[in-house]
């Protein structure tokens, strides 16, 4: 346990924090989705292997070594802004299992804030510049100290939205892991420093050029040496320590062997395409609180559907990182290290080598997009495969050794093949977007989405031999070893309920929401939004409430946060959704909620049986 008079120290360094997020305007780009997990770090360990395997956000077009002009070439951004192309990356978060050693990646998101600090002299706040690069953290540091600015900006908050723990110095939030789980979450916070030398994009430490403000690190003022005072920008990580069971000291791991948290850190490397949008943040957006809606320069070039579909297309280190199934020891030789006497060392020989991060798909073989499935029943309807490792190339090739010249992904882990488009398909297609579910065998891959097909076409196909385990076959009703899928199932009409498969969902009321988001659980939006999709989405995301907002929003949760979620009337939500124009989609602030009648949700129940084991 932390000792109270630490814990009590470390409050009062951040209660100006708290103060100025009241008082000063910002933006949260909440939800974050990883564009690639692999061990490069382009700032530290440019042109090599990284140190340690890291979660990266931002542009597909990460890679081992890269400059501001060639990371705005990105094809597309896991970021809501689609001109923002920046990477923003923190280290991996492990579970060990306390048998075997072994190591869990967990699927972590984030929230990154940008944030107007102009401190106690009301500084001008300038924006990033071009291919600014910075970090905050040490990867080396073992102790807290209270009097370092960059210690202060390393943060942890354990996170359970079902108990109130105000008050009570063991949940408070701290410098270091907690000593005990964290149902919903754990959150490491990372605050960079915000005073520039106004010359140098980099400096050899990586740190030199940059400057936390005198007198408070998130809201001081800048030094004479580091005079250009920039946006603000914090980091929220959120790792899924509650799916997995709590052990005692040594539960949670980074993917640098830090076991007690202090070695957290950011890095950053700017890639704004459109320079202007920081600008009229800083200059047009007073009334921002938290929600990019209320900046119009950001919200008019806001697309969260698109972030939710993002590929990285480049190449990742050729290893094991533990994201499918447990791995003996962290990548790049990290030993676990608690902070005490020196950290351990290792050695050995280190060259996995680069691999395509996508499979490319078999010879001949062409992707046409994404298209709607048939109006009357599957475009593909000769043979079907399911598997826990679909990918396109895996869809491909199943579908090349039937002799069938059409494959397509769907909802991540299905694979249709076919003669020819059938029962009103056609391939033209539709915004790329809506195919938005990542592959079963690759999560930085799409694999089409709900009733919408990623098509692949090879006029002339011949057998295929790939280094993957081929999926399971669907068993048709007559016992061979293909498959007639039925129809698509229909989707519910507008009223008090409607089915996603198997799954139930009755509408419950209209509800409040606010800027924190009432559910934080996922979301994405579209210009084709109905109760259907959203409910699908939230279904396969494993949350058993489906909120949607504004006609074009689709909110997913297991339970209402942020102290939002009152009931509203139901006048409220009263916007057509923007799909379905006969159907409601909540309204401004207002959510139109569904609850799965099925009240375990996948999530619950993987949690379940990762606790039971």
């Amino acid at each position: 346990m932390v000792p109270i008079v630490l814990v009590l120290l470390y409050a009062l360094a951040h209660l100006r924090l708290v103060i100025a997020q009241a008082t000063s305007n910002y933006v949260i780009f909440g939800g974050t989705q990883a564009v690639v997990r692999t061990r490069l770090d382009p700032i530290v360990n440019p042109g090599t292997y990284g140190t340690h395997v890291h979660d990266v956000f931002g542009g597909s077009g990460f890679s081992d070594n890269y400059d501001y002009n060639q990371l705005i070439q990105s094809t597309c951004t896991t970021m809501e802004i689609t001109e923002d192309f920046s990477n923003y990356w923190v280290p991996s978060m492990f579970y060990v299992d306390p048998n075997n050693g072994s190591y869990t990646l967990m699927e972590s998101t984030m929230n990154i804030y940008y944030l107007i600090r102009p401190g106690p002299n009301n500084d001008k706040i300038q924006p990033f510049p071009q291919g600014l690069k910075m970090l905050a953290g040490d990867n080396t540091r073992g102790t807290y100290n209270a009097s370092s600015e960059e210690d202060q900006a390393i943060s942890y908050m354990c996170l359970d939205y079902s108990n109130n723990h105000a008050n009570d110095p063991d949940w408070a939030q701290r410098p270091n892991f907690f000593d005990h789980q964290c149902p919903d979450g754990l959150r490491a916070q990372a605050f960079f420093p915000s005073c520039w030398d106004g010359q140098n994009l980099d400096s050899e430490d990586h740190k030199s050029h940059m400057s936390y403000p005198i007198g408070a690190y998130n809201d001081g003022y800048c030094p004479d040496t580091h005079p250009v005072h920039l946006i603000s920008l914090f980091y929220e990580l959120f790792a899924p320590v509650g799916d997995f069971p709590y052990n005692g000291p040594g539960t949670w791991s980074f993917s640098n062997g830090d076991t007690n948290g202090y070695r957290f850190h950011g890095d950053f490397q700017m890639g704004w395409k459109d320079m202007s949008l920081l600008q009229q943040f800083i200059d047009a957006c007073p009334a921002a609180q938290g929600n990019v809606a209320d900046c119009p320069a950001l919200a008019a070039v806001m697309d969260t559907t698109a972030a939710s579909a993002c590929q990285f297309g480049g190449q990742i280190v050729n290893e094991d990182i533990g994201d499918v199934s447990p791995i003996a020891a962290l990548p790049g030789c990290n030993l676990p290290w608690d902070g005490n006497g020196t950290m351990p060392t290792c050695s050995g020989d280190d060259n996995p080598g680069f691999v395509d991060a996508i499979m490319p798909l078999p010879s001949g073989w062409i992707d046409m997009g994404c298209i709607a499935e048939g109006t009357s029943g599957r475009a593909l309807t000769n043979v079907t495969f399911t598997g826990n490792n679909m990918t396109k190339a895996v869809c491909s090739a199943m579908c090349a050794n039937e002799a069938l010249p059409y494959a397509g992904v769907e909802d991540g882990n299905q694979c249709f093949c076919g003669e020819t488009l059938m029962n009103g398909a056609v391939s033209s297609t539709v915004p790329q977007e809506q195919c938005y579910s990542r592959c079963s065998g690759n999560v930085f891959e799409t694999c089409g989405g709900q009733q919408k097909l990623e098509l692949l076409h090879n006029p002339n196909p011949t057998p295929v031999t790939l280094p993957l385990t081929a999926p399971t076959t669907i068993p048709s009703t007559n016992g061979s070893s293909s498959s007639t899928p039925s129809s698509p199932s229909p989707s519910p009409s507008p009223g008090s309920s409607g089915s996603t498969g198997s799954i139930q969902w009755v509408n419950s009321s209209c509800n409040k929401d606010g800027s924190s988001r009432a559910l934080t659980g996922y979301t994405f939006a579209s210009d084709q939004m109905s109760p259907s999709l959203c409910q699908a989405a939230c279904a396969a995301k494993g949350f058993i409430i489906a909120g949607l907002e504004y006609g074009a929003e689709c909110y997913c949760g297991n339970s209402f946060a942020n102290n939002l979620g009152s009931t509203l009337s139901a006048s409220s939500c009263s916007m057509p959704c923007t799909g379905d124009a006969s159907t409601k989609c909540g309204g401004s602030w207002a959510l139109s909620v569904f609850k799965s009648a099925n009240t375990t949700s996948a999530h619950a129940r993987k949690r379940a049986q990762r606790r039971a084991h």
